[in-house]
């Protein structure tokens, strides 16, 4: 018996994917929520990328500012 037989709510894939005729709703929504979650690790790296970036131009301002006489 498999895993899903063996405990008695899903007889095969289809009728788990199925999910009682709501999984266009259940998968669509896990679908979504899958790529929120990528586009806000898309935009950390970027928000994380411009300060790196900015903290690296004050610092060199900075350093020019000191080296002129």
């Amino acid at each position: 018996m498999s895993g899903l037989n063996a405990i008695g709510w899903a007889a095969d894939w289809a009728t788990f994917v199925d999910m009682g005729g709501r999984g266009g709703y259940v998968w669509g929504s896990v679908l979504v929520v899958l790529a929120l979650l990528g586009a806000e690790g898309v935009q950390l790296v970027l928000r994380r990328r411009a300060a790196l970036r900015q903290l690296r131009d004050t610092l060199a301002a900075e350093a020019a500012e000191g080296a002129a006489p």
